[in-house]
């Protein structure tokens, strides 16, 4: 019997730094094979929710840029702002994209506040005034759901959610450490391509 010993403190310690390795971050979920460039071309499709072929938690909410053709992507965790105050929120993709916030953590409450139709390049946080959201009232160390949708036909692909704390300060993406996981997957990523 000692003999397992060693072996499951191995295990033990193994799953404790996976589990603290996805403590923060945005969970990314990817449908692909899907026509078309607008949101209802992946909430419409016969997949969506229910299987995506990749479950992946990403260190800030930015997907890769340029990663495929023809595929759509949502991505969700919980925000949990560290002031107090009155935020604005901007998304920036290509093509399609929709940024979604709760007035807390319930997912039913989640509204649309910004959008894009048409392409911005990476962190463009300005090329259309539907990109940026009204001024939004954040308590801190409260926990508010955020989604964002995007989908991609041909060409370059991205997706990015940002912040600012007054309509008129500096757009930066929203960064791990003010994010949770809606979900952590429950395996290894193991790609699509």
């Amino acid at each position: 019997m000692n003999k397992f010993i060693p072996f499951l403190c191995c295990v033990f310690i193994t799953l404790t730094m996976t589990v603290q390795a996805q403590t923060s971050g945005v969970l990314r979920e990817v449908w692909t094979n899907l026509e078309g460039s607008a949101i209802s071309d992946l909430t419409l499709a016969d997949n969506f929710p229910g299987t995506p072929v990749l479950r992946t938690v990403d260190a800030s909410f930015a997907s890769p840029v340029n990663w495929a053709e023809r595929y759509g992507v949502r991505m969700r965790a919980f925000l949990t702002p560290t002031a107090s105050g009155d935020y604005t929120f901007y998304v920036s993709g290509d093509d399609d994209c929709e940024l979604w916030l709760s007035t807390d953590e319930t997912v039913t409450k989640k509204v649309k506040i910004a959008s894009l139709t048409s392409y911005s390049n990476p962190q463009q946080w300005t090329k259309f005034a539907s990109q940026k959201s009204a001024s939004i009232t954040l308590v801190a160390g409260q926990r508010y759901y955020i989604e964002a949708l995007m989908k991609e036909g041909y060409g370059g692909d991205h997706v990015e959610v940002g912040w600012a704390p007054s309509p008129t300060a500096t757009p930066a993406v929203i960064p791990g450490t003010h994010l949770t996981p809606f979900e952590v997957p429950a395996s290894t990523p193991t790609g699509v391509l």
